[in-house]
Order: C-alpha cells, then sequence, then structure tokens
C-alpha cells in the first residue's frame, strides 16, 4: 500500500497526529525538504513524536517514510520502479540500457538528497576538519571509492590515511586516538572486519563517522555520526553495485566540499600552486626524455 493511501485510511490518529497529517498533504514539497526536527517546528510537535507517527505507518523513521512519500507522490522522484539489483534485462538494446542506467542514476541522486541530515553533516565535516589525521575504513569496492577523497584532502593539505587491505586497516585502528577521525564505509553495517575496526576505535576513544545504509545497524549503534547511503540494492544476488556507488561518492564530495569551504582562499591557493609545481615537474621529466 502506498505512503498516501496509508495517511488517508489510517484512523486511530491522536490530535497531534491529525494535524501532521493536514500539514504533509498541503504541503508535500516542503516536506520532502524538511528534517523531522523542521516537521516538529512546523507541525507544534517534537521529533520523537513525528518518529513515533512514521513507525506508527510501519516505516523505519521519518527518512524511510519521507523516501517513500517522495516516490508516490512524485513530487521530486519520477519513480521507484527501477530495480537497482538486475537495473536492465537479457536482450535489451544498447538504448534501452542506457536509459535504464540513467534513471537509477537520478533515483540514486535524488534519495541521496532525501536522506541528508543537515545536522549531522555539518558535525561530520567540523569532526573531520578538526581532527589531525582521518583514517579511512571499508572493505571492497568501498575502499576503492574513498581514493578520490584521499586524493582530494591530500592537496589540500590534510593527513589522511588510506589503508588498502584489512591487517594495514587493522593496525591503524590499533594506533589510533582521540586527535584522529575515523571514516567507516559499510553498506550493511555488519561486515566483521569493519565491526572489529570500530570496536577498537571505541576503546580509543577515536571518533567515527559511518557512511551506511539506511536503518539501524551495529556499525551505526557504534559510530558518533551516521551519515545514509541509498539503500536499495540487496547485498547478493545483484550485477553491480551502481546505486550504492554513486551514493557513497556523493556523500564523500559532500564532506569533502564542506571540509574544502572552511579555507576556502587559502585551500585554491594551495592547490594551485601544487599543481603549478607538478605541471612544472612533467615538463621537466618530459623535456628531459626527449633528450
Amino acid at each position: 500500500m502506498s505512503v498516501i493511501k496509508k495517511l488517508k485510511q489510517y484512523t486511530n490518529y491522536s490530535e497531534t497526529e491529525k494535524d501532521i497529517v493536514k500539514f504533509i498533504f498541503k504541503n508535500p514539497d516542503v516536506l520532502l525538504k524538511s528534517t523531522a526536527k523542521d516537521l516538529a517546528s512546523l507541525t507544534q510537535s517534537s521529533p520523537s513524536t513525528i518518529v513515533r507517527f512514521c513507525q506508527k505507518l510501519g516505516f523505519l523513521g521519518y527518512n524511510d517514510f519521507k523516501i517513500q512519500f517522495a516516490h508516490d507522490s512524485q513530487a521530486t522522484i519520477p519513480s521507484f520502479d527501477s530495480d537497482a539489483n538486475y537495473p536492465f534485462n537479457h536482450g535489451d538494446d544498447l538504448h534501452t540500457i542506457i536509459q535504464k542506467m540513467s534513471k537509477l542514476q537520478l533515483e540514486a541522486i535524488n534519495e541521496t538528497l532525501l536522506l541528508v541530515e543537515l545536522n549531522e553533516y555539518k558535525k561530520a565535516v567540523q569532526l573531520l576538519y578538526d581532527s589531525e589525521v582521518i583514517d579511512i575504513y571499508g572493505a571492497g569496492i568501498n575502499i576503492h571509492l574513498a581514493a578520490d577523497f584521499n586524493y582530494k584532502l591530500r592537496r589540500i593539505g590534510r593527513r589522511i590515511d588510506l589503508p588498502l587491505n584489512s591487517q594495514d586497516q587493522l593496525f591503524n585502528a590499533a594506533r589510533s586516538s582521540f586527535n584522529h577521525c575515523a571514516l567507516i564505509i559499510s553498506y550493511s553495517g555488519e561486515s566483521e572486519n569493519v565491526l572489529k575496526y570500530a570496536n577498537i576505535l571505541k576503546q580509543s576513544h577515536t571518533p567515527i563517522i559511518s557512511i551506511t545504509s539506511l536503518g539501524t545497524n551495529t556499525l551505526s549503534q557504534l559510530s558518533d555520526i551516521t551519515l545514509h547511503i541509498a539503500s536499495k540494492e540487496t547485498l547478493s544476488s545483484k550485477i553491480g553495485t551502481f546505486s550504492s556507488r554513486l551514493s557513497i561518492m556523493m556523500i564523500l564530495d559532500f564532506l569533502y566540499a564542506g571540509i574544502f569551504e572552511k579555507d576556502y582562499d587559502k585551500n585554491k591557493e594551495y592547490t594551485k600552486r601544487i599543481s603549478k609545481i607538478v605541471m612544472a615537474q612533467n615538463l621537466n621529466g618530459s623535456t628531459l626524455e626527449n633528450n
């Protein structure tokens, strides 16, 4: 049953919940831009009331409700009927595949934006900015997706470590401390190695920012801040990580941009200077090779 039908058919509302429902139907676009705290303020209720209201309707919480409402109302997201695990079929021509893949990418972008809790992102950016060292943890494709984030932060002079294998990540976790910040990427939030790192990091009082799927998982419970990935894929039985990959890359770009902006002019000049040095060295190297 669609969210809109649930809202209309459910009858056991409190007076406060009736006001929330009225507001949602009158202001669907406002809902899609609002956090639970924003909606609570607009309906003269409380964030906990908003969350309980969503759970009463059968959703995990406010974000889950908001995504499904966007799908049903088509106010922001054109459609959620794409299969993130098998976005195209045997026999599809290339044009159809491109159209279907493009649609899936747009849905992932929109869902990621709907999951943004601005206050959590602000806290995450500040935590990363204040830390002496940023350590990244993850497995498989996730750790490789962070390579661009690692490169860009190094270009503005930040200390960041991106070990690619589990033993090096374990070593980093063991020697971490309160002046480090751990950024852990895990779609399920239940990976054995990832949870091992997180528990070690908690013991050393290292703040943890997790990038993981919507809903409660063990990693999010161990984290100081959780940023949610568009979570339409299953852990197995899929062609590839199309949707979650784009969502993770977006989140990392948001974090990088937030850090860069804090020292915008300084970082801009620093990147220009580094680029000039690298270009000059490359030109010198080419000249020597030609000679």
